[in-house]
């Protein structure tokens, strides 16, 4: 099938999981033909190489940086571009931001905007999501916590989507960008989180960007010079968005093509972190992370050459049949959630999980509360993202009664 099913083709883009059972079914490591390249698709072995970073490094090389319009702009080093022992330090700093008392702290502010956005298409009885809620909510959050100003929402996530393109350290499987552009973004990103760091080391106040620029002096934190908390910031906008966006798009796909588990979660509401688990495990918003092989290394009967690039395929891992029984079976009450590896594993895990996972509870719960019955609005109705990278809709239509309708 693989010759027929190419890593990376249409056909592997919007639906991997025979290619990932099939790899299975073998070693469990497929190299990329004509390639340097591996990929991982086992869940022990993913597991493993996200556990040793010494073997499969995150390291990626610092550039010149980039030239735009005469003007040259340092190269933008995000957090999960460093390896020990520097990244410790620096994720330990990035991580003031999410931690649990914080996070908690976040639940009022996450719930307004949710119902917000809400009632902006509560009544009509359809929404585009995708458009409506899944891109807006989480850039929302992150620059309302991040402080920064939020009529710029629209162009932020434009940054972002510039940002992982650049940081991906495998840009060539999904649609070229015009590089012209993406150095103007570029300059623009880094301008912009530079001044808004220059203005909170002047002017502090209780925002997530100002505890990061300004830590506090009796802590063993470290003090990172202005390029350096650039990558930190960035890494910040990121992480609050990126991941974030996918899952609400299949956390509600999910919902509206599930009505059992629907139905379930309305009589029981504890359920709503299982749903959120699951669908992270079967749709995996982000199917893979890149490493770097630092010495000849063997795994499941393959030697990795010193210098190959390692795909650890989270969304191959989470289908793994030897971990999660009928992997390819939508099912809340299996028993081993705890275990999926959506966000990642070990020290790349991702900063934004915990706010992420705030915002998807949430969200579930008031769609359970004020859209009843949402299904897909017509056989075109999703339409997935074609991308080898990442897992989510570039258009979710439902429709929708807009209240419970009266018992009789």
């Amino acid at each position: 099938m693989r010759d027929q099913y190419q890593f990376g083709s249409r056909e592997y883009c919007l639906d991997p999981y025979p290619f990932f059972e099939e790899t299975q079914s073998g070693s469990g490591v497929y190299k990329l033909p004509g390639r340097n390249d591996y990929l991982l698709t086992r869940y022990e072995d993913v597991v493993g190489a996200a556990k040793c970073p010494q073997v499969f490094s995150s390291y990626m090389p610092a550039s010149d940086g980039i030239n735009v319009d005469g003007k040259h702009f340092p190269y933008i080093r995000t957090v999960p571009k460093y390896d020990a022992p520097e990244h410790g330090p620096i994720r330990a700093l990035a991580m003031q931001a999410f931690t649990p008392s914080r996070i908690a702290s976040y639940e009022t502010l996450v719930r307004d905007h949710i119902e917000t956005l809400i009632s902006g298409f509560e009544s009509a009885g359809v929404v585009e999501f995708v458009a409506d809620f899944a891109l807006p909510l989480p850039m929302i959050i992150i620059s309302q916590l991040l402080g920064f100003p939020l009529d710029g929402i629209k162009k932020y996530k434009q940054w972002t989507g510039a940002l992982a393109f650049l940081q991906s350290g495998y840009d060539d499987l999904d649609a070229k960008e015009d590089l012209d552009e993406l150095g103007h973004t570029y300059g623009e990103v880094f301008t912009f989180l530079s001044d808004q760091i220059s203005d909170r080391r002047e002017n502090p106040s209780e925002d997530a960007l100002s505890l990061i620029v300004n830590p506090p002096p009796d802590s063993d934190l470290p003090r990172l010079n202005q390029v350096e908390l650039v990558g930190v910031a960035a890494s910040l906008l990121t992480a609050g968005n990126e991941t974030t966006t996918l899952m609400l798009e299949n956390l509600m796909y999910r919902l509206a093509t599930n009505v059992q588990e629907r139905e379930r979660l309305i009589a029981d509401r504890s359920g709503v972190r299982n749903l959120v688990e699951e669908c992270l495990r079967m749709d995996s918003p982000l199917q893979f992370l890149p490493r770097t092989c630092t010495v000849d290394h063997e795994v499941a009967g393959v030697t990795i050459p010193a210098g190959a690039k390692v795909l650890l395929m989270w969304g191959g891992a989470n289908r793994d049949s030897q971990k999660f029984e009928a992997p390819s079976e939508f099912n809340t009450r299996r028993g081993s959630l705890n275990r999926q590896v959506a966000f990642g594993h070990g020290a790349h895990f991702c900063l934004g999980a915990p706010l992420a996972r705030l915002e998807g509870r949430l969200t579930v719960e008031a769609v359970l509360t004020r859209l009843w019955n949402p299904r897909l609005d017509g056989p075109d109705a999703a339409r997935r993202v074609v991308s080898a990278v990442s897992c989510g809709f570039k258009e979710l239509h439902l429709k929708f009664d807009p209240s419970q309708p009266a018992a009789v």
